[in-house]
C-alpha cells in the first residue's frame, strides 16, 4: 500500500548497509591473508591452486563490485530498492563471507609423519654393544607450519605373531621442535632377550607415538606401528590428528 512505502524503503535500506557491510568486512580480511599469499580458491573455480597475484586480481574485482552495488553516499534510488540489486549484493556478501571463513578452517598447520629412510626401507636396526637393538624411524614435518614441543613414547613386544596393542612406556622421550621438511631420527630399544626371541624364529612388535604442539598450542598425535622378524620388517603409521584442547 502507498502508506507503507516509507516503511518498506527504510528496510530495504538497512538491508543493503547490511550486506555492504558484511561484503566488506570479508574482503578486508582476505585482502590482507592475500599479501601474505594464503588465500583459498575462490567457489566455482577452475582446477589448480591461484597465485596470490591472482587472488588478489579477483578479489579487486570482487572489490569494485562491491563500491559498484553500495553506492556510498548517493541517496536511495529505484535501482537500489529493486530485488536484482540486493540479490547481488547478498550474494557477493555471502561469497566473500563464505571464502573468509575457509580461509581461517584451511590455516597451515604442522604435520608429523614416518617416511622412509635413504635406502628405501620403513626403518632400520641398530646394533648396540651390549648386544641389544634399536629400531631407527625417520620421522618428517611433512605439513607447513613448524611442529614444537614433540614428545614420544614406544614399546616392544615378543611374540609368536605381529601384534599392535603393545604397551607404551611411560617416560617422555624428546625431541624438540621441527620447521617443514625437518626430520629427526626415534630409536625405540629392543632389549637382546627380546632379540633372541627373533632369532629363534618370533617377532616383535613395537608402537611410537608422537604428541607435539602448533605456535598456536593446538595439540596433535601421530601414532605408528611396525614389526619384525629374521624375515620381514614392517612398518604403518595412522594419519596425524587434531587432539582436544
Amino acid at each position: 500500500m502507498p502508506g507503507n512505502r516509507p516503511a518498506a524503503e527504510g528496510r530495504c535500506g538497512v538491508a543493503i548497509a547490511v550486506c555492504g557491510h558484511v561484503a566488506r568486512m570479508a574482503l578486508c580480511a582476505l585482502v590482507a591473508a592475500a599479501a601474505l599469499g594464503h588465500v583459498p580458491p575462490l567457489l566455482a573455480q577452475e582446477p589448480g591452486v591461484p597465485s596470490p597475484a591472482q587472488n588478489l586480481e579477483r578479489i579487486d574485482a570482487l572489490s569494485e563490485r562491491v563500491e559498484e552495488l553500495e553506492g556510498e553516499g548517493e541517496p536511495v534510488t529505484e535501482a537500489r530498492r529493486s530485488v536484482p540489486y540486493v540479490v547481488l549484493t547478498a550474494v557477493v556478501g555471502t561469497q566473500l563471507a563464505y571464502l573468509t571463513v575457509q580461509m581461517f578452517r584451511n590455516r597451515e598447520r604442522p604435520v608429523l609423519s614416518w617416511t622412509v629412510l635413504d635406502g628405501g626401507d620403513g626403518f632400520e636396526l641398530r646394533d648396540m654393544p651390549d648386544g641389544s637393538k634399536r629400531i631407527a624411524v625417520r620421522i618428517t614435518n611433512v605439513g607447513q607450519a613448524a611442529a614444537v614441543d614433540i614428545v614420544w613414547h614406544a614399546g616392544t613386544r615378543a611374540s609368536a605373531r605381529a601384534t599392535r596393542n603393545v604397551p607404551l612406556g611411560a617416560s617422555p622421550n624428546f625431541v624438540g621442535s621441527l620447521y617443514p621438511s625437518a626430520s629427526a631420527q626415534v630409536l625405540i630399544a629392543v632389549s637382546s632377550a627380546e632379540h633372541a626371541r627373533v632369532m629363534d624364529g618370533e617377532m616383535v612388535s613395537f608402537s611410537l607415538v608422537l604428541r607435539y604442539k602448533s605456535m598456536g598450542n593446538r595439540r596433535y598425535t601421530h601414532r605408528v606401528f611396525g614389526s619384525y622378524s629374521k624375515d620381514s620388517r614392517n612398518l604403518a603409521g595412522t594419519v596425524s590428528k587434531s587432539l582436544p584442547v
